[in-house]
């Protein structure tokens, strides 16, 4: 599911340059906030205020992933 949606390409370019997007489609429903927080942290249009790989692995919502991601690779 793309995060920037819009059926004009022109208006979706619009989007990502300006970061607006939303988690109002139904198939954000199931998603916890704190996965939403991730994906929000990951857009952010400033680069600099984007979280780096370290702080995505520290991230709460990677944490609760961690031991099953863990048991799966082993």
């Amino acid at each position: 599911y793309p995060p920037f949606y819009h059926e004009n390409t022109t208006h979706k370019h619009i989007l990502v340059l300006r970061a607006q997007y939303d988690f109002n489609d139904p198939v954000w429903g199931p998603v916890s906030e704190s996965a939403k927080n991730l994906v929000q942290s990951l857009l952010r249009k400033e680069p600099t205020a984007r979280l780096t790989a370290s702080d995505v692995l520290d991230h709460p919502w990677v944490s609760l992933l961690e031991p099953h991601i863990v048991a799966v690779i082993s």
